[in-house]
């Protein structure tokens, strides 16, 4: 039994260096962000992070979520049956991507399904976001592919 413990113990030792580079694999993108919106108005957006448990999670204006690839429910008002994933990639950058899906009330005062990938990603004081995906209700169906290039105005 000893040697089995040993062993375990080992084995969990070796095995950290390659835990590490899976934690530090999400992007840095803390900071406060200005965007040019298509219809020319300023947005301002907020991100901070921070690591808790092994996870990374970021607050988006406000909105705290975890980069650990599973799904979680939105706690929002607005959104009803709403679920959230986010995971970090490597991609020739390193990118932050989520995947929201739900129900958003509409201005026909039903509720329409929306589903959205967001990827944001940092390319020296730029941040770069891209949003795919739709919104449907029963009288139309709206598809969403957007990009974005925020300016970084603070860290």
């Amino acid at each position: 039994m000893p040697i089995r413990m040993f062993l375990l113990s080992l084995s969990l030792i070796l095995s950290l260096p390659l835990l590490a580079p899976a934690l530090a694999a999400c992007p840095d993108l803390a900071g406060t962000y200005l965007c040019q919106t298509k219809s020319s108005t300023e947005e301002k957006i907020s991100i901070s992070q921070e690591v808790r448990n092994g996870v990374v999670l970021y607050t988006y204006n406000g909105a705290q979520f975890p980069a650990d690839n599973k799904v979680h429910p939105i706690q929002d008002d607005d959104v009803k049956d709403g679920t959230m994933r986010s995971w970090c990639v490597q991609d020739g950058e390193t990118k932050l991507k989520s995947d929201v899906t739900g129900k958003i009330s509409n201005v026909y005062g039903s509720w329409s399904d929306f589903r959205m990938s967001v990827t944001l990603w940092l390319e020296a004081d730029v941040l770069r976001r891209t949003t795919v995906g739709y919104i449907k209700s029963p009288r139309i169906s709206y598809p969403i592919d957007h990009e974005e290039e925020c300016a970084r105005v603070s860290p």
